[in-house]
């Protein structure tokens, strides 16, 4: 073997190894993802073996949401691993197909009445808001009440017991384990509501300009079909406790 075709043979195994490695980041969201757990959160530990059965490898790295959003936009990073789907963020992301749920409720303080009956039962509240997330079109639009945004749910709690916001908003099992590992004081304080306000799927998202992002997404979506249909799907929720 020449030198010529070892050195050329060693950078196609070094660009097979590269084009194999996937970056994936966005901000702590426990239990989906977490710097606390080993497993770095559930979401992305389905995504890895979701995208392993394409021989794909995901490096997460925990990244402030704004920016996360604007590098996966650019193509500077592979994959937002968590993301609700909505028109805006359609013109330059594409989905995959949902491969978990999350269900947003509103957050009160401890012995307050209020019960969530649609948009219209809003009306004149202060609702604070993570910024930059997706809560539907119809709830970013509305004129019906004043949203607030903030940078993470436990500023938005200490503003809700301190009466600046009349409520909050997250998945209620996100908010539950990100008030235990950062603020448990709080916990007993706050109170969920029964309704919420919607079901949503998270999805993957890469960025349009990304130019292997139609690959990614198939190939993801298969990995995931595979995954419903000999039922390690199932398995994996279960022994999350999902």
């Amino acid at each position: 073997m020449t030198l010529i075709f070892r050195v050329l043979l060693l950078a196609l195994v070094a660009s097979q190894a590269l084009s194999d490695q996937l970056t994936a980041g966005q901000n702590d969201w426990p239990p989906f993802f977490s710097k606390a757990r080993t497993d770095q959160g559930i979401a992305i530990a389905l995504v890895r073996e979701i995208f392993a059965k394409s021989g794909y490898q995901v490096e997460f790295n925990d990244t402030p949401w704004s920016r996360a959003i604007a590098t996966v936009k650019s193509g500077q990073m592979d994959i937002l691993p968590g993301v609700w789907d909505n028109a805006e963020r359609k013109q330059y992301l594409v989905y995959s197909e949902p491969y978990l749920y999350n269900r947003i409720v509103f957050i009160k303080r401890k012995g307050d009445d209020f019960e969530f009956r649609g948009l219209a039962s809003l009306q004149g509240k202060r609702v604070g808001v993570i910024q930059d997330y997706n809560y539907g079109d119809e709830f970013l639009r509305s004129n019906l009440f004043r949203r607030d945004p903030a940078l993470a749910l436990v500023n938005n709690i200490k503003k809700l017991l301190s009466e600046r916001i009349d409520l909050t908003l997250e998945d209620e099992i996100v908010a539950k384990q990100d008030l235990l590992l950062k603020a448990p004081d709080l916990l007993p304080l706050i109170e969920f509501t029964e309704s919420s306000l919607r079901e949503v799927g998270l999805h993957i998202a890469c960025g349009k300009v990304h130019p292997n992002c139609p690959l990614l997404i198939q190939q993801f979506n298969a990995g995931l079909k595979a995954m419903q249909e000999d039922g390690s799907l199932a398995k994996f929720l279960r022994d999350q406790g999902i």
